[in-house]
């Protein structure tokens, strides 16, 4: 089989929310720090709020429970748009790291897949892989994602195969040619 299609950037910005929203290192960092931040705000309300109240005599403690009741709402939105300004982050600089052709190759790409492995070429760059290369098969409604590592692998868009039958013989044989860690445990 072989498969001729264009990687964009958009195919790339794919891949790297793909990692983002499903690498378990990745979804553990981002919580963390949205939990410090969560932290930070609500503590940074409750300083000026005590603030204001010990420097000025005339506010009474009642100011710290209105700033209070302000830092709750904004520390909830915080912990509920985390996941979401992140993601888009994710994605924004991935746009921008389009500019290296070595580390991104983008443009037309053919794609000889066999019974060892697949061979591909770019304008930049040709490798030849083994399936053992690879970790595991992912899919998403637009791409197929053969990782190499937790943040590496190849992409191929769902466009790059002539029909629904070509992309499913695709998938099955990459997943029967992939090892999976659960099944060389042994006995």
């Amino acid at each position: 089989m072989t498969l001729r299609f264009e990687l964009t950037v958009e195919d790339l910005v794919a891949f790297s929310v793909h990692v983002a929203r499903t690498n378990p290192y990745l979804r553990q960092r981002q919580r963390r720090g949205s939990y410090w931040m969560i932290g930070g705000l609500f503590l940074a309300l409750l300083g000026s709020s005590t603030a204001v109240v010990l420097l000025n005599p005339r506010y009474d403690t009642r100011m710290i429970w209105v700033s209070l009741s302000l830092g709750v709402p904004v520390a909830l939105a915080w912990a509920l748009l985390a996941r979401r300004y992140w993601i888009s982050q994710v994605a924004r600089t991935t746009r921008k790291m389009r500019s290296d052709p070595k580390a991104h190759p983008l443009g037309r790409h053919v794609v000889q897949v066999t019974d060892t492995g697949l061979d591909m070429e770019s304008e930049t760059v040709a490798s030849k892989l083994s399936w053992k290369s690879f970790r595991r098969v992912e899919l998403t409604d637009e791409h197929v994602f053969l990782l190499l590592a937790e943040s590496q692998g190849a992409i191929f868009p769902k466009m790059a195969f002539d029909d629904e039958a070509e992309f499913s013989n695709f998938v099955a044989m990459a997943r029967e040619r992939i090892g999976r860690p659960e099944e060389d445990a042994g006995p």
